[in-house]
């Protein structure tokens, strides 16, 4: 598929999501995501590298929404939710962290890459640099 046509693709499905959206009172951005997961395996869309640099880039954008709509007076009265919000946020990272599960995640044997099981090693005699023939 071309990417005009991925982008049209796209376009449309924004557009429907906005109606959509409009029209049964959910938010943009919920119907928009939902859209994009029923469009994107129905069609079996790929992905572009355009298309990937705008939803990197459109995720900084919308962190940054995120963050300046904080009201950060109510924050301070009511930081005992906060406080919740916070714990459930960590705490599963916390409990898989503790877990030894968690703990050997990362330590997992890596199988080696391909060039490195093909090449057999050089013995010291043969790693010798010499213009002369022996």
């Amino acid at each position: 598929m071309s990417d005009l046509a991925i982008a049209a693709i796209l376009a449309a499905a924004v557009l429907v999501a906005s109606t959509i959206s409009v029209e049964i009172g959910l938010s943009v951005a919920l119907v928009e995501l939902t859209l994009g997961v029923v469009v994107g395996n129905a069609l079996s869309v790929s992905v572009p590298d355009w298309l990937s640099f705008i939803g990197s880039f459109a995720s900084i954008v919308l962190t940054f929404l995120v963050g300046a709509e904080v009201d950060v007076p109510q924050f301070r009265r009511e930081w005992r939710g906060s406080l919740l919000g916070g714990v459930s946020f960590a705490g599963p990272f916390l409990v898989a962290g503790a877990s030894p599960i968690g703990r050997s995640a990362g330590t997992a044997a890596r199988p080696r890459s391909p060039v490195s099981r093909s090449r057999p090693r050089a013995s010291p005699s043969s790693t010798r640099c010499s213009s002369r023939p022996d």
